[in-house]
């Protein structure tokens, strides 16, 4: 089965231009390999392969300009279903990813309400402690 290799996400930049390809059709490429090289105008970032195969086909060319969702290459893999499984599994993990990001910032924010409640306290204390040492002395000198 072959396997599309598009753009990821590259922020909001768009008809981004190939500046270097480094496979050819033929080559065996492992997850995390870099196909190519885009530049923009702040910066250039190789695009990695999110897949372990064979480039079956290019679809671009040095010069090209791609965005976001650019089919760069076709990929043959024999393991297309444990692939079909990965696609299906990452949408899912981001959410989860994204859930746990958020139950993580409420609980940074209830620390700090906690230590500001913890601080409040104990300057109240501390202001009582001050009192009562105030009105012993006072009973004290009246005696």
């Amino acid at each position: 089965m072959n396997l599309e290799i598009k753009v990821p996400d590259i922020g909001d930049f768009k008809n981004v231009e190939i500046i270097e390809v480094l496979v050819k059709e033929g080559d065996q490429i492992k997850k995390n390999d870099p196909i190519l090289t885009l530049e923009s105008d702040k910066s250039s970032v190789e695009v990695p392969s999110p897949f372990d195969g064979k480039i079956a086909s290019l679809k671009v060319k040095v010069g090209d300009k791609v965005s976001q969702g650019s089919l760069i290459a076709t990929l043959s893999n024999g393991a297309s279903s444990n692939i079909s499984q990965e696609k299906s599994i990452l949408p899912e993990t981001e959410k989860i990813i994204q859930e746990a990001e958020k139950v993580l910032k409420k609980m940074n924010l209830k620390k700090k309400l906690l230590k500001r409640n913890q601080s409040k306290i104990l300057k109240q204390k501390l202001n009582l402690k001050n009192l009562l040492i105030i009105r012993v002395n006072k009973i004290i000198s009246a005696m």
